[in-house]
């Protein structure tokens, strides 16, 4: 009797595993499309005290960003496609070590559109490594405010950057049903050429610059979702 129940169990686990093999193989086909995106968040606050002054002073900031997407698979695991990238993030610093009442602003804004691929590698039945490289380009706007209070004054500069990038992404995927996955991806291998214009009061400067490295920060975490279809 207990021989039998094992093998019922075994047997429903066995179906159940080629269930989600299935859903995988159908999801994952050459020929399937799909529709998703990713998001991030991010933010810090530090609370500071002049020990001299006895003035307290805070910086804080935040940041969000979205990537709507599109794709299509080549074959078995292997998609391509292509995304819009928005970012946009806000830095406050009020008061400083010295001058509790200066106070400055940073806006930065970035929109971009990309064409990537993605590479989906089994770990475990519904669970994927994804390898996600991409090529794209970006414009970005960065806006400084600073008041200085003893002069009274206020001045800024603004930076626009125009930039063309390569990246490898990697992250995780669960494909939860037959139509919907979610995924994370950390961390960011990357290559960046950037032409930058930093105009202010009395100045307009340009400036070209070649950036690449690893990039482990916080704002690379992201998470999303796709859904799948013929």
């Amino acid at each position: 009797m207990i021989t039998n129940i094992k093998l019922k169990t075994m047997k429903k686990l066995f179906i159940t595993f080629l269930m989600g093999t299935a859903i995988i193989s159908a999801q994952s086909e050459k020929g399937t499309k799909f529709i998703g995106g990713t998001f991030n968040l991010s933010g810090s606050t530090t609370n500071q005290t002049n020990n001299l002054l006895g003035t307290p002073y805070q910086n804080s900031s935040t940041g969000y960003g979205i990537s709507p997407e599109i794709g299509y698979f080549l074959k078995k695991n292997l998609a391509i496609g292509a995304s819009i990238n928005l970012y946009q993030s806000k830095t406050n610093n009020d008061g400083n070590g010295n001058s509790p009442l200066d106070y400055s602003t940073a806006k930065y804004n970035n929109i971009g559109a990309s064409i990537f691929m993605k590479y989906y590698h089994p770990i475990y039945e519904k669970l994927y490594f994804l390898l996600n490289p991409s090529i794209g380009y970006g414009h970005a706007k960065n806006d400084f405010t600073y008041y200085n209070y003893s002069n009274n004054s206020l001045s800024g500069n603004t930076t626009k950057t125009n930039s063309f990038g390569v990246s490898i992404i990697p992250g995780i995927s669960y494909f939860a049903s037959s139509r919907l996955s979610f995924q994370t991806t950390f961390g960011n291998l990357f290559y960046n050429n950037s032409r930058n214009t930093n105009s202010g009061d009395n100045y307009d400067n340009t400036s070209k610059s070649d950036n690449y490295g690893l990039n482990l920060s916080s704002a690379t975490l992201t998470f999303g979702m796709s859904y799948y279809f013929k």
